[in-house]
């Protein structure tokens, strides 16, 4: 069975696979790099994403990720409900854990962390990527795009990664993953996660207070454990979570 600490980062893993694209494709290139740009021009963007999670042996988890940035700034990201919510005033980079009243500090990623699941610009020679068809999801004719890592996992990882990208905005839809994570008995467990684009707003007013961190009453500083989007500015290697 899965332990459901590690389903938070597992998700995020995921959806970092997707911030890496290789260039073997060039349409499938252009299709993700649009995307990201669509989101990247905007003044404020602000987005409500539902992820489920499931995996072999254990009950499924649904999670729901909030985001708030000023793209290139600014960013805050909330996790439920693990309630993990990340600050990042462009300055310095907080992480807090409302169920430990725990926080954690670390360097500004410019708003690049909360937007990492949809920033889909990135290169990786490490991954494959092509375009395998046209797919209805919620109304929306996607283009689909499969990412897979050039060289298979030796061990738990990320072996699939699907982006469905709405062919008349840029906008993305959802992803779709699945692959292998080390499970409470030590052993590798299969797991698959779908992310859904619930609401998007460019453009919006955002109070700057927003990305501010203020310590609540008896919060305490230290090194967080199994965070959730936005907890990091880099992504792992393509494959691994």
């Amino acid at each position: 069975m899965i332990s459901p600490g590690r389903i938070a980062p597992l998700a995020l893993a995921a959806a970092s696979f997707s911030l890496r694209p290789a260039v073997a494709d060039p349409a499938a290139s252009a299709v993700l790099k649009k995307a990201a740009q669509t989101v990247q021009a905007a003044r404020t963007y602000q987005a409500v994403y539902d992820m489920q999670i499931g995996a072999a042996g254990a009950p499924g988890m649904k999670m729901t990720i909030e985001v708030k940035a000023l793209p290139g700034r600014k960013g805050w990201s909330r996790t439920s409900p693990m309630n993990i919510t990340a600050y990042d005033d462009g300055k310095s980079m907080v992480l807090y854990s409302a169920m430990a009243n725990r926080f954690q500090r670390m360097p500004s990623s410019q708003g690049k962390a909360a937007l990492q699941v949809i920033d889909l610009s990135k290169n990786d020679k490490a991954s494959n990527m092509r375009i395998l068809r046209t797919e209805t999801v919620a109304g929306r004719t996607c283009t689909v795009v499969e990412i897979t890592p050039k060289k298979a996992p030796t061990g738990p990882g990320i072996g699939r990664l699907l982006a469905y990208v709405d062919k008349s905005t840029s906008r993305l839809c959802q992803l779709k993953g699945s692959g292998s994570q080390m499970g409470m008995q030590g052993k590798p467990v299969t797991f698959s996660m779908t992310m859904r684009v619930v609401s998007e707003k460019l453009n919006a007013p955002i109070a700057d207070s927003v990305f501010t961190f203020v310590p609540p009453k008896g919060a305490q500083e230290g090194m967080m454990t199994g965070p959730g989007p936005g907890a990091g500015a880099g992504a792992p290697p393509a494959g691994r979570p």
